[in-house]
């Protein structure tokens, strides 16, 4: 991973991305051997993850739009570093806007061996963007479904999921939608776990 970290903090593929403590890339984090992955779009730089290198955790080094996530991987008896989360954008975007398609299409390796080394059993895709990076449509699904991904360590058959992403329910607030959501990650990671 320390070789993969170098190559992602010196990448310049991307125009106005990778500048220090502005647009500054962070690698995936937590267990290496996680037997679960969540995958977000990319990083938030209104609370720059940057200041801690941990995607869905805020200046305070707390979840902000992760706190569902945050919450379910503890109902189900796990730490927020017992799993690994990335980005299929590993840069935050400038003013915090979405991630056009040629940095997705740059960072995708970098994503591919993050899967390479952490072979997971289950990947979890938080929002459209990371379910359409992996699986191919932005579908939100209602269980997993079996996968090989191709990735610079070999392939990896694992199971993938289209999840909501977390942030929808900040600008969307239902309670019933939100618990519903919730304990269906719990099952999730209770499951693979």
């Amino acid at each position: 991973m320390r070789k993969l970290w170098s190559v992602i903090r010196t990448c310049r593929q991307c125009p106005g991305l990778n500048r220090w403590e502005d647009t500054e890339a962070t690698i995936g984090f937590g267990d290496l051997d996680s037997p679960v992955m969540f995958v977000g779009q990319s990083l938030h730089t209104i609370h720059p993850n940057f200041l801690y290198q941990i995607p869905f955790v805020n200046p305070r080094g707390m979840p902000n739009s992760g706190n569902l996530i945050f919450e379910a991987v503890g109902e189900a008896g796990l730490n927020w570093w017992d799993v690994f989360t990335s980005n299929i954008v590993h840069c935050h975007p400038f003013k915090n806007r979405v991630s056009l398609p040629l940095e997705k299409k740059n960072c995708k390796p970098f994503l591919l061996s993050e899967i390479g080394i952490v072979k997971p059993r289950l990947i979890v895709c938080l929002g459209a963007d990371a379910t359409k990076s992996l699986l191919g449509n932005n579908m939100i699904l209602p269980k997993p479904i079996l996968r090989t991904i191709k990735t610079p360590h070999g392939d990896i058959s694992t199971k993938v999921i289209g999840f909501k992403h977390p942030a929808s329910f900040l600008y969307s607030p239902s309670a019933e939608g939100t618990l519903y959501w919730k304990k269906k990650l719990v099952h999730l990671l209770r499951a693979y776990s």
